[in-house]
């Protein structure tokens, strides 16, 4: 039986995880912190400042798009493929 949520068996789900995390650790930094903050970067360019936010994290976002290597699909899925299995005993997982 499988937990109702399983995130273990979804490589999308480990992708996408694992894309998020870069770029919280992106926008996290001072340097980007500071930039999602300039209002007057937004009004020279004339857009709204949230306009102008998701500009920048669209391109933290392509940015990172590099944390999804070939390896690591490969390795989330012989993760995947360890709970198989369990789940074909029909064992409990906790999830």
């Amino acid at each position: 039986m499988l937990p109702a949520y399983s995130p273990f068996l979804n490589i999308v789900e480990q992708a996408v995880s694992a894309l998020k995390a870069a770029i919280k650790a992106e926008i996290s930094r001072p340097a980007v912190q500071q930039q999602l903050n300039d209002r007057e970067e937004a009004r020279r360019q004339g857009i709204p400042l949230g306009e102008y936010r998701q500009q920048i994290l669209l391109r933290v976002g392509r940015r990172n798009t590099n944390t999804i290597t070939v390896a690591k699909c490969a390795q989330w899925f012989r993760f995947m493929q360890t709970y198989i299995p369990r789940c074909l005993n029909g064992e409990h997982i906790e999830g």
